[in-house]
């Protein structure tokens, strides 16, 4: 009688915390599918006078400028990323262990944040140079298209130059003796046998720069310099146009999803220039870093460090030296509650995102085990219901402005149209989750997967339900990782700019919108406070993880493009 009782109880907590998880996934797939009926809304609504003019005289001319940016600051991060991760990992130079703390640094600082703090460079280096006129009109002319590029590459290189070291750390070091013993030297090494073995990951990091660009605002709006994102700003606030926003960004998305199309057909050949990678032995020699002579030795040195100087630590004391002529108790005071409003959403964001990840991998990985042991008209229904909670993950591959319009609009109509009291507070929550879901399943997933299924089939042999096995196995074992994927959300939704400030007419001001505010009106002095604060935040989060050794992780972040494809 008690071992029935027993079993009814952990039979009603299955049913439960698997009731809460379908409810999770359901949720989730409702968020993800909002953004196709806003679209089909679009399609159907009345055009405005503003959608004639971006038909006729807008468009191509958009089209042209947004291509242009991304294959100029594409071909300049990868020099850059690429370049710096080689030197790094092959050379010995002195300084060579702070290349990597340097080059997380710009992780901490917002793409739009490095454009005005360049624009400032830009505007007050020439005075320092007026015996020569020759430099200061360069660096006049540098404010312009080449300044947009150089800011957008600075923000964007340390994702490549992570992804790229990652990658070498796993080539084995008798790759590199055999061509030794063949007479190749280092460079003829490099450009045979390595950068081959690159091109998958060139191929991932090359998407992730794409898409970043193709969803900045803020950096484009400080130069000047108009996109098809710029074009979704202008509609919304410019003319009140929402509709019309929605057409402009299913453009952004149409060019969003080819380059992810695009990105998938070349990643699923990769075995093509992968052998190398694929066939390791268990425990591979990493390769050992070679030292040049003694000239060539302390000018690569030189060349590295004071790149990445120049891209971290000087944009840092920039906005040090400008912060003090605005830095006041009442200017404190001003920023602190919008500095806790923008964590109070970053927190919630993280938090969010976290749970529903943690709770969809396990019932993915539930889902797996469970498929084998059904029939196989069954087994293909829920292999359908498991490929569907990869399909969130398409959010971060979309640019954000886009994705906040057409959340917007079919959440707004239904706040409307139905007697659901949505919240403007939710709607952010909502939209930003959807956004940044994609981060944490991809940070998430490989440790998830990474746990032997022996566990699970001792838990079950110990009569242990889902719950039971989600809390005393699972959670104990991936809750580093949870705490890390929690800790990366929150910097990455602080720095968030073109989802907040799209939706900053619902009544939540962020640090991120007050500094473009500023930023744009060309208050750089009074922007730099607030960003200062928002560095300060990323860059002491970044810095305990990396002195704990758990930076490593964000390899899966950084590459999460290259697994989604």
């Amino acid at each position: 009688m008690i071992n029935n009782k027993t079993a009814w109880i952990r039979h009603q907590k299955n049913n439960l915390f698997f009731s809460v998880c379908g409810l999770m996934i359901l949720s989730l797939m409702v968020i993800t599918m909002l953004p196709f009926v806003g679209i089909l809304t679009s399609i159907f609504s009345n055009s405005s006078d503003y959608w004639q003019h971006f038909q006729h005289v807008e468009l191509t001319y958009l089209l042209k400028n947004t291509f242009i940016l991304t294959i100029a600051v594409l071909v300049v991060t990868l020099i850059m990323g690429v370049t710096v991760a080689l030197a790094s990992t092959m050379l010995d130079f002195p300084g060579r262990h702070l290349t990597v703390f340097l080059a997380i640094i710009p992780f901490t600082i917002p793409s739009y944040v490095m454009g005005f703090v360049w624009l400032y460079l830009f505007a007050h280096l020439p005075y320092s140079f007026g015996h020569l006129p020759m430099i200061a009109e360069l660096f006049s002319r540098f404010s312009g298209f080449p300044g947009l590029v150089w800011s957008l590459s600075l923000s964007l290189f340390p994702y490549v130059f992570v992804m790229t070291r990652l990658r070498l750390q796993k080539i084995d070091r008798d790759i590199f003796e055999a061509a030794q013993s063949l007479g190749h030297g280092l460079v003829t090494t490099t450009r045979t046998i390595v950068l081959p073995l690159l091109i998958p990951t060139i191929l991932a990091a090359s998407f992730l720069v794409t898409s970043e660009v193709l969803s900045d605002f803020g950096t484009v709006s400080l130069f000047s310099y108009n996109t098809l994102t710029t074009a979704i700003f202008k509609a919304w606030f410019g003319f009140f146009a929402p509709h019309d926003a929605l057409k402009v960004a299913t453009i952004l998305l149409g060019f969003a999803l080819t380059v992810l199309i695009l990105s998938r057909f070349f990643q699923s050949n990769q075995r093509i220039w992968q052998n190398g990678l694929n066939q390791l032995p268990p425990h591979h020699s990493q390769w050992q870093p070679q030292k040049l002579p003694a000239p060539w030795n302390y000018l690569t040195s030189v060349l590295v460090l004071g790149f990445l100087s120049l891209s971290s630590l000087l944009p840092v004391v920039a906005l040090i030296y400008m912060s003090q002529a605005n830095a006041s108790f009442d200017s404190l005071g001003n920023i602190l509650p919008i500095g806790i409003q923008s964590l109070i959403i970053s927190g919630s964001v993280a938090l969010t995102v976290t749970v529903l990840c943690t709770v969809i991998l396990f019932a993915r990985r539930w889902l797996q085990d469970y498929q084998k042991q059904t029939s196989v008209s069954q087994g293909k229904w829920l292999g359908f219901l498991q490929k569907i909670t990869y399909l969130p993950n398409l959010g971060y591959a979309l640019p954000g402005a886009a994705v906040a319009i057409c959340l917007f609009v079919p959440l707004s109509f239904l706040n409307q149209s139905t007697f659901l009291a949505i919240t403007p507070f939710f709607i952010l929550l909502c939209t930003l989750t959807f956004h940044f879901y994609g981060v944490g399943d991809q940070t998430l997933g490989p440790h998830f997967e990474s746990l032997p299924r022996e566990l699970d089939e001792s838990a079950q042999s110990l009569k242990l339900s889902g719950s039971e096995i989600f809390f005393k196995v699972h959670l104990p074992l991936t809750s580093q990782p949870i705490i890390f994927c929690g800790l990366f959300l929150l910097i990455d939704v602080l720095k968030e700019l073109p989802i907040t400030l799209m939706l900053r007419p619902l009544g939540w001001n962020t640090l991120s919108v007050k500094v473009y505010q500023w930023a744009s009106e060309g208050l750089w002095e009074m922007a730099a406070l607030p960003s200062l604060m928002l560095v300060v935040c990323s860059a002491s989060i970044v810095i305990v993880l990396y002195l704990q050794g758990h930076f490593q992780f964000s390899g899966n972040r950084l590459s999460h493009n290259y697994h989604l494809c």
